[in-house]
């Protein structure tokens, strides 16, 4: 269920300011972020798929269980115990994709496993989008949680370990890490405070919840070509390229939607987010992982999501106390100061 596609109408049944929308992602981000560390470090150590299927099966519980609150403080409990559950997924994950393809596939490979991502993203908010028309938020909780029960065992069945074999071995060199890290950090800070208010925006703009959830569908959509494409080229021609030139052109984007209220200029724009913010995403996170030796993959990713997502979960906060005191057009803008930042940081990867 797409948590910013239903935050009008959480904040009409509950009555709370953008600032305390803010930190209900907040609780979602934080929770899963601290559950990252030890889920990698585990996934080191035992079989991954074990990690995985136990972590959706406890969020899937929670799913269920946030579709029947009532109180404000129990839907946020509920919505942080489901993003410690999420938590045990990434790390292991990705490490396990990593694992299977060389580093001259590695890109594509896991491009696609984003695309996955963008499908649900797109997925998430027209489907909450429908919900919210025809039968309510509390139903996308419930019927989330039972889809996810019904994949766990195509997970258990297919999420085996890679062979130990074809991998370069070399030590972990921390230095090198650093500027990624800022950089996947900044971009996770940006696409955070992005998707948490853009609907809110939309609405704000007078557009109707369940058309701002289809607009907001437009990035991930168009992530689920740029994704794989910008990995695939990645391999081609190299990571550190094409991050800069992905991250470069979508710093202004963010801003530039404050600046009309036409549906057009918003689609376009979005498309574009989706074309570039949106792809250097998973071409981060295989530079990231090019840098991580095969045995410590889980662990160091495990630190790493934790580090960036952690960060990121205070955006929203800072952005909410933004609206509800200046403007949105301030808090847009500053996320694309975010995003000028990760740009210039580009220049420190070796």
């Amino acid at each position: 269920m797409s948590i910013p596609v239903i935050l009008p109408a959480l904040q009409k049944e509950f009555h709370f300011k953008n600032t305390m929308a803010g930190f209900i992602r907040t609780a979602l981000v934080l929770s899963y972020a601290g559950t990252q560390i030890p889920s990698g470090y585990l996934g080191d150590k035992i079989e991954k798929r074990k990690i995985i299927v136990a972590g959706l099966f406890f969020s899937a519980i929670f799913m269920l269980l946030a579709g029947f609150t009532e109180k404000l403080i129990a839907f946020i409990l509920s919505i942080g115990l489901i993003g410690a559950g999420l938590g045990a997924y990434y790390a292991p994950a990705i490490s396990l994709i990593s694992g299977w393809y060389q580093k001259e596939k590695r890109g594509k490979s896991i491009g696609f496993h984003e695309t996955a991502s963008s499908f649900g993203s797109v997925a998430g908010p027209v489907l909450a989008s429908f919900f919210l028309a025809v039968i309510g938020w509390r139903t996308g909780f419930i019927w989330l949680s039972l889809l996810i029960l019904v994949i766990l065992p195509f997970i258990w069945i297919y999420g085996t370990e890679p062979p130990k074999k074809n991998h370069k071995k070399f030590d972990l060199d921390f230095k090198k890490l650093i500027p990624l890290i800022v950089i996947f950090s900044l971009t996770a800070m940006a696409w955070m405070g992005f998707t948490n208010f853009l609907t809110k925006y939309l609405t704000y703009q007078g557009i109707k919840e369940s058309q701002a959830g289809i607009l907001f569908s437009i990035m991930p959509a168009t992530a689920m070509i740029s994704m794989p494409l910008a990995g695939h080229l990645s391999d081609k021609i190299g990571r550190k390229k094409i991050i800069m030139m992905l991250i470069l052109f979508s710093s202004p984007l963010t801003f530039l939607i404050t600046l009309t209220d036409s549906i057009l200029f918003y689609i376009i724009i979005l498309f574009l987010i989706g074309a570039s913010l949106f792809a250097a995403y998973p071409v981060i996170i295989t530079y990231i992982s090019d840098h991580i030796p095969q045995d410590m993959k889980s662990s160091a990713f495990g630190v790493v999501n934790a580090l960036s997502m952690g960060l990121a979960a205070l955006t929203p906060p800072v952005l909410g106390y933004l609206i509800d005191n200046y403007s949105y057009q301030l808090a847009f803008s500053t996320i694309s100061i975010l995003i000028v930042l990760s740009a210039i940081s580009t220049k420190l990867i070796d």
